[in-house]
């Protein structure tokens, strides 16, 4: 399916928008600087505990947060796939 990313062994994060900083630091421990790099420019979500309703032009609280910046869970997914195929290949090219 396009657009999907395996989330087995993910944790639910714990903003609606995605993983704040120190929940993605204990999701990928010594492996956060190789996601730093692998994540580039991608886009971050700010999450500052409330959302925009643009039907009555004011905004309303959302019960989640403030997290600040906060990565989706499919940039997580896609990482950690990325990262055990690198893995994969240096290891074969090393056994070679």
């Amino acid at each position: 399916m396009t657009g999907h990313h395996d989330t087995t062994g993910l944790p639910d994060p714990a903003c609606e928008l995605g993983y704040p900083a120190d929940q993605l630091d204990a999701i990928l421990g010594a492996d956060l600087l190789a996601f730093d790099d692998w994540f580039g420019v991608r886009t971050l979500s700010m999450c500052d505990g409330r959302r925009y309703d643009y039907r009555r032009h004011e905004y309303l609280p959302t019960g989640c947060g403030p997290h600040g910046a906060v990565v989706s869970a499919a940039d997580v997914a896609k990482f950690r796939t990325w990262h055990a195929r690198k893995r994969r290949l240096e290891q074969r090219r090393d056994d070679a």
